[in-house]
């Protein structure tokens, strides 16, 4: 009897480590495999975007490398000699601009925008580390596009694209303000997070397999995507925006960042108004505005001409 059961206890390892590490494949998947209806947005938020407040003068289709990136310019006839380009998240779309441009249209700044590489590329999901190259060759063809300087050309972002903009910095120390709304301190703190939320603490003796598939796969390191530690080099000045109630990117993600920034070139600031994740900016227009304009005020008054308070 001791023998069969011993045999069976043998028979059994192999198919244990097959479904294990099966099992990890597929959580790897989750992690890099970009699916756009499992990344959709809540439907109220693309209804947010329908309606075309600003409108592109030009679309352009442009070729990094391999990558094909799809970019909307607006050029603003008040040609205040500013530039914003927004950075939308994991799911969105470059339409992103008709909530976050029109506080920086109205100042007569030019805008730009674009869809994700992901979206017109078969490409795997790197959480900004890959997606920060492509990010750096628009703001250099941004640059020559309008004949600015990086010193006029400011930043908004969003999420996965804060993430995103934050891993470029590094190379652009001219960029005169960022903002960086609902993004995450780390990947892995926020994929161990949303795996332990979705399926409890049964995920835990799958994520060390499943981040080393996810960066085999996606051919990055879960190291390149720590914004509070690139935060640690950055000397632009940056606005940090989370709502309390996001439930997707917890707020202590912006606060672990801001424990590391220089705090005299960074705010902090925790909306409390019931936004959903990296809704702050549709759930009060006004309000969002108003931070933000009060930032720049602040940390770059040459950047526009801004109204008064």
């Amino acid at each position: 009897m001791k023998k069969v059961l011993g045999g069976l206890l043998l028979g059994l390892i192999p198919a244990l480590y097959i479904l294990y590490f099966g099992i990890s494949w597929y959580f790897s998947s989750i992690i890099v495999v970009f699916v756009p209806t499992n990344y959709a947005q809540d439907p109220t938020w693309n209804s947010e975007l329908i309606e075309e407040s600003i409108t592109p003068t030009e679309s352009f289709e442009l070729q990094n490398g391999d990558n094909l990136l799809v970019v909307d310019v607006f050029d603003n006839p008040a040609d205040a000699d500013c530039a914003v380009i927004t950075v939308h998240g994991l799911g969105g779309v470059r339409s992103i601009v008709r909530l976050a441009g029109p506080m920086f249209y109205d100042l007569g700044c030019d805008l730009m925008t674009f869809d994700a590489p992901y979206q017109t590329n078969d490409l795997p999901l790197t959480y900004g580390a890959r997606e920060s190259e492509d990010l750096t060759f628009l703001i250099e063809w941004y640059s020559d596009y309008t004949g600015l300087p990086q010193s006029n050309i400011g930043i908004w972002s969003e999420s996965y694209g804060g993430a995103t903009t934050m891993i470029a910095l590094p190379d652009h120390p001219d960029i005169p303000f960022v903002v960086v709304d609902s993004t995450y301190s780390s990947v892995y703190e926020q994929i161990t997070e949303e795996g332990r939320r979705r399926y409890g603490a049964l995920v835990n003796p799958f994520i060390p397999t499943a981040q080393f598939f996810a960066e085999q796969r996606g051919g990055f390191t879960f190291a390149e995507v720590q914004p509070a530690e690139i935060i640690r080099d950055l000397n632009m000045p940056i606005l940090l925006i989370h709502s309390a109630q996001d439930g997707f990117v917890l707020p202590v993600h912006s606060e672990r960042i801001y424990a590391n920034a220089n705090q005299d070139i960074t705010e902090l600031v925790i909306t409390d108004w019931g936004a959903p994740h990296s809704r702050s900016i549709s759930t009060d227009e006004v309000a969002y505005a108003n931070i933000v304009y009060d930032f720049l005020r602040e940390h770059a008054p040459d950047f526009a001409t801004l109204p008064e308070n």
